[in-house]
C-alpha cells in the first residue's frame, strides 16, 4: 500500500483574509500507483463542472465557485468529499458547524483565528447554502466507491494564516512566496512523518508561483533524506528522497489540479475554507456598517472596501497590520 496526496492554496493573491493551504492524503493499493482517481472513482467522482449531477464534482476550485453563481456547487463538493473521508462535522447535521470542522482539519488555526474579533466561527452551522442537497446520501456512495476501489482516507490537512499572522511571517521573510513555501511544507512533513509501515508516498502540489527549483527548501524540510532530482522544467519538477526503505516522490506542476484529483480536491478544501472564513469577516463589518458591501478581499475590490469601511476602522481602532495583509 501507499499515499497518495495532494496540495493546494486559496487566496496568495488577497490583501483582505486569509491564506489557506492544504493536503489531502489517501491510502491506496499499489497497482493504483500512477493510476487517474478520476477514473477509478469514475461511478461517484467526476471532474466535469456544469448541471448538478449524480456523480461529486471534483475539480478546479475556481470553476466551481465563481461569484455570480454563488457558494453552493463549491460548499457542496467541499462537504461530501470531507464527509466521505471521516469528518462528520461536515455532514450537514443539525450540530454540524465550520468551528468544528475547522478544529478537525486545522486544530492550530482556531486559536489563531481566535485573535480576530471577525472570525466568530462557531454561530456558522453548515451548510451555508440551502442548494447544497443532501450531503449524506452522496457522502455514502463516495464512500462506497472508495471502498470497492481500495482507495481509503488519510487525512485533511489545513494550515490557514489569518491576516495577522500572515504579516509576521512575511516580515521575518520579506517574501510572500517563502510563506506559502513554508505552509505547503508543514503539510509534507506531516504526510511524511505519517507514512509508518508505508514504504511509498506521493504527494503532488500545486506549482508555487513561478518558481522552479525546489531541492533547497526540501532538503532543509526533510534533513535525513537523500535527494534526485528527477526533473525541472518550467512547468514542473519532481523529486525522489529516500530514508532507509522509505522513498518520497514529490512534484510540482502547473495547472495541478486540472491533472492530479487529490491536487483538485486540496484546491476544493483551501477554497471553501477561505470563503467561510470571508463570509465571517463580511458578516462582522456589515453588522457594524449597513451600508457596506462584502468583498471577496481581492486587491482592486479590497481598496473599495477599504475606502468606504474606513471611517469605521479608524473608530473602532483596528489596527490595519491585522488587517490587510502585506504584499
Amino acid at each position: 500500500m501507499a499515499i497518495l496526496a495532494g496540495i493546494d492554496e486559496a487566496g496568495l493573491g488577497p490583501v483582505l483574509g486569509p491564506l489557506v493551504v492544504s493536503g489531502v492524503a489517501f491510502e491506496i493499493p499499489d497497482e493504483l500507483v500512477g493510476q487517474c482517481l478520476w477514473k477509478v472513482l469514475g461511478a461517484s467522482c467526476t471532474r466535469e463542472v456544469g448541471k448538478r449531477k449524480r456523480r461529486l464534482v471534483i475539480a478546479d476550485s475556481k470553476k466551481l465557485h465563481k461569484s455570480s453563481a454563488g457558494l453552493a456547487g463549491l460548499e457542496r463538493s467541499a462537504l461530501v468529499a470531507l464527509a466521505a473521508m471521516g469528518y462528520e462535522a461536515a455532514t450537514g447535521k443539525e450540530d454540524a458547524d465550520f468551528a468544528a470542522l475547522l478544529t478537525a482539519v486545522a486544530p492550530a488555526a482556531r486559536e489563531s483565528f481566535g485573535d480576530y474579533d471577525w472570525y466568530h466561527f462557531e454561530e456558522l452551522k453548515l451548510p451555508l447554502c440551502d442548494e447544497v442537497g443532501d450531503v449524506g446520501t452522496q457522502r455514502n456512495a463516495v464512500r462506497r466507491d472508495m471502498s470497492l476501489n481500495g482507495v481509503q482516507p488519510m487525512a485533511v490537512i489545513s494550515e490557514p494564516l489569518p491576516e495577522g499572522h500572515y504579516n509576521r511571517v512575511v516580515e521575518k521573510t520579506r517574501n510572500k512566496a517563502v510563506v506559502l513555501g513554508g505552509q505547503v511544507l508543514k503539510i509534507v512533513d506531516r504526510i511524511v512523518r505519517s507514512a509508518g509501515k508505508h514504504r511509498h508516498v506521493i504527494i503532488h502540489v500545486d506549482r508555487l508561483g513561478g518558481r522552479r527549483h525546489y531541492r533547497e527548501p526540501l532538503s532543509r524540510a526533510l534533513p535525513d533524506f537523500s535527494m534526485h532530482v528527477l526533473t525541472e522544467t518550467e512547468t514542473y519538477s519532481a523529486y525522489r528522497l529516500m530514508r532507509g526503505g522509505l522513498q518520497v516522490d514529490i512534484d510540482f506542476g502547473t495547472k495541478g489540479d486540472d491533472r492530479e484529483f487529490v491536487v483538485a480536491l486540496a484546491s476544493i478544501v483551501s477554497k471553501y475554507i477561505r470563503e467561510v472564513s470571508m463570509y465571517a469577516f463580511n458578516r462582522y463589518w456589515c453588522a457594524r456598517l449597513e451600508t457596506l458591501k462584502p468583498t471577496a478581499g481581492y486587491y482592486q475590490d479590497a481598496q473599495r472596501w477599504l475606502r468606504d469601511a474606513g471611517d469605521t476602522i479608524a473608530a473602532m481602532g483596528v489596527s490595519r497590520d491585522r488587517l490587510i495583509r502585506r504584499r
